[in-house]
């Protein structure tokens, strides 16, 4: 498959993992359970994969890379706040 050209979401059972943002930071990842992604291959003939678990956890984290979304840009409230302020301090202090 080149590239996804759709996804359809869905949601069986929310999974909730634990994922490190920045150094000392984490926040709960609530994904749907299974996926099903549709695209085409190399030739352009239609290819659909059907996933779960695991599976289903990593197309989603390619498909946020391949919309340009951060797992951060999900976030509201305090917790971005905060995170967003752990980011900027690590930029100003190069180690970011």
């Amino acid at each position: 498959m080149t590239a996804p050209c759709s996804a359809r979401l869905a949601v069986v059972q929310p999974d909730r993992r634990e994922v490190v943002l920045v150094p000392g930071f984490t926040a709960t990842v609530v994904r749907p359970s299974s996926i099903t992604v549709s695209g085409l291959d190399r030739d352009g003939r239609p290819q659909v994969i059907e996933g779960r678990e695991l599976l289903a956890r990593a197309l989603q984290h390619e498909i946020d890379h391949l919309d340009g979304v951060l797992f951060v840009d999900r976030l509201r409230g305090i917790k971005r706040q905060q995170i967003v302020r752990r980011i900027h301090k690590l930029q100003r202090l190069h180690q970011w």
